[in-house]
């Protein structure tokens, strides 16, 4: 879903950070694979993830 922030996430990771920015469609099985997951809104600007459906993302911080 588009959005500022994540224009903005996505933008600053490719163009400041060399990122290579991939946008796909993904399992729900590969997310609770994720070493980090994060999310992007106006109001939440980026929020990390420490779990999903009970599961620990990466080392959960």
């Amino acid at each position: 879903m588009t959005g500022i922030t994540r224009d903005s996430v996505i933008k600053l990771a490719s163009e400041e950070l060399n990122i290579k920015i991939i946008e796909q469609n993904i399992r729900r099985s590969e997310i609770y694979m994720a070493d980090e997951l994060f999310l992007t809104g106006t109001a939440a600007h980026v929020t990390a993830v420490g779990s999903l459906d009970n599961r620990e993302i990466g080392n959960g911080m």
